[in-house]
């Protein structure tokens, strides 16, 4: 009988000696892929266009699209989301007439555009013309806005819905020109 008992004794003792370890594996295995649930903050510096700004790599992702042979965008998308939603980059010819642009689409009568003439864009607070104006094509109207920097020739546009626009702010925000722009 007292065999019997001391047998119990062990295998509970090593049963609760092997959970532990199994408990232990666990917790090393949560800490060592904690980092990767982090978020990742890059330093974007884009030598085409002389900016940078800063995106969270875990959140968004980054493209290069080409828009003909020698124009290209650089654009941020917002990975989790179901729709696109983003930031672009691209350099606007400065013959471009703007308001001729806006018209065209306005008289058409499916966009209504709100313009502001002198508003502040990125950490520089950089003078832009912004227009923007509510997309209701998709399954969840989206924000669009576009900031015309017209003495860096470039247009950045963001496209968010509420859910994603601080990730959206956060760039926009961090957006500085480099010293070599135009």
């Amino acid at each position: 009988m007292q065999k019997k008992q001391q047998k119990t004794k062990l295998s509970v003792t090593s049963k609760c000696i092997i959970g532990l370890a199994c408990v232990a594996v666990v917790f090393i295995l949560f800490l060592l892929g904690l980092h990767t649930y982090q978020d990742k903050w890059v330093n974007f510096r884009s030598e085409r266009y002389s900016y940078a700004l800063l995106y969270n790599s875990t959140k968004v992702k980054y493209e290069e699209i080409a828009v003909d042979s020698q124009t290209y965008m650089e654009r941020f998308v917002v990975s989790t989301a179901k729709e696109e939603y983003y930031l672009s980059v691209i350099s606007i010819d400065p013959e471009v007439d703007l308001s001729e642009a806006l018209e065209a689409f306005q008289s058409d009568g499916d966009y209504t555009f709100d313009v502001e003439k002198k508003a502040a864009c990125g950490a520089g607070a950089y003078e832009a013309i912004k227009i923007s104006y509510t997309d209701e094509s998709g399954t969840t109207p989206a924000q669009v806005s576009y900031y015309y920097m017209e003495e860096q020739g470039l247009l950045i546009t963001t496209c968010t819905d509420e859910s994603h626009r601080a990730e959206i702010e956060k760039m926009l925000n961090s957006f500085t020109i480099e010293k070599n722009s135009r």
